[in-house]
C-alpha cells in the first residue's frame, strides 16, 4: 500500500474477492482518499513515473541548465505546483536517490543517474533538501532562496519546448508501459492518479490526456533526436502505441 496526499495505491491479491475488496475501498474513502487498484512492481505507479521525470531533469542539471530555469518552465508555463528541483528538496535528497536507486537496479538505466549526480554533489555538501536547509535551494525561514551559483535569467525564461519535451518524455514512455503490463487498469486511472498523487496539471488532464492533445505522431517526430544521444530518449512503448489501430488513450471527441 503506497499513500500520497490524496491518494492511496493498493496492491490487492488476485484472489481477493470484490465483496472483501469494497469494504476495503470504502475505507478509503471515508478518510477522505481516492483508492487506485495497481499491480506490484517498482514504484508501483505514481513513483515509477514521477521519478523517470525527475530522473531526466538531474540529466539536465548535470549537463548545466539551471534547476532553477527549469523549475520556472515546468510551474510557470506547464503548469506544475512545484517544479522538480523543489519537489525534490521537499521529498529529501537521500529519499530521493535511494528511490532512483532501487528503481535502476530493477527497471534499467531509464532511471539512472547522471556520472556527475547533482544528489551526490549536494548530499556530499551537507545539503540534504528543505529539511536542512538547503538542497538545490537554501531555505531561510521556510522559503526557498535560489543558490548564486545556479543564478540565470530565471524570471524571464523564455518557452522552451526541446526543454519542456525531455522532462517530460520518460514520464510519457513509462505511462505508456505501465498500461502495456497492467500496472494500472486504464488511462482514466493513471491520469487521476497522476493529478491526485503527483501534482500533474489538473487542466492538462494528466499523461494520457496530454498526449493525445500534443499528438503521438508530432511527439514522435519531434524526439528522434533525442533518442540517438542517450537510451533516456528511446521510446519503444510510445512506438508500439503508434501502431496500433487507434493510438489514442480517449476517443476524439465527434
Amino acid at each position: 500500500m503506497h499513500f500520497s496526499q490524496s491518494l492511496v495505491e493498493l496492491v490487492l491479491p488476485a484472489a481477493m474477492a470484490a465483496a472483501q475488496r469494497q469494504p476495503l475501498m470504502d475505507l478509503i474513502r471515508q478518510l477522505g482518499k481516492v483508492p487506485l487498484q495497481v499491480a506490484d512492481g517498482p514504484g508501483f505507479l505514481v513513483n515509477r513515473l514521477l521519478f523517470a521525470y525527475l530522473a531526466a531533469f538531474l540529466e539536465l542539471v548535470a549537463s548545466g541548465i539551471s534547476p532553477y530555469r527549469l523549475d520556472a518552465l515546468m510551474t510557470r508555463q506547464f503548469g506544475w505546483p512545484q517544479g522538480p528541483a523543489r519537489l525534490l528538496d521537499e521529498m529529501g535528497l537521500a529519499n530521493a536517490r535511494q528511490i532512483l536507486c532501487q528503481l535502476t537496479s530493477q527497471l534499467s538505466d531509464r532511471f539512472a543517474r547522471p556520472a556527475t549526480d547533482p544528489l551526490s554533489t549536494h548530499l556530499q555538501a551537507g545539503r540534504g533538501g528543505r529539511h536542512q536547509g538547503a538542497g538545490f535551494y537554501r531555505y531561510a525561514h521556510g522559503q526557498p532562496i535560489p543558490d548564486p551559483a545556479w543564478l540565470d535569467d530565471t524570471l524571464k525564461v523564455p518557452p522552451d519546448d526541446s526543454l519542456t519535451l525531455q522532462l517530460l518524455l520518460p514520464l510519457l514512455e513509462e505511462a505508456a508501459l505501465c498500461l502495456e503490463e497492467k500496472v494500472v487498469a486504464s488511462p482514466t486511472e493513471l491520469d487521476e492518479a497522476m493529478r491526485l498523487g503527483a501534482g500533474f496539471p489538473a487542466f492538462r488532464g494528466g499523461p494520457c490526456a496530454y498526449l493525445d492533445d500534443y499528438g503521438l505522431a508530432r511527439l514522435l517526430d519531434e524526439v528522434d533526436a533525442l533518442a540517438l544521444t542517450h537510451p533516456r530518449y528511446r521510446h519503444p512503448a510510445l512506438r508500439r502505441r503508434q501502431a496500433l489501430t487507434e493510438p489514442r488513450y480517449y476517443p476524439e471527441a465527434p
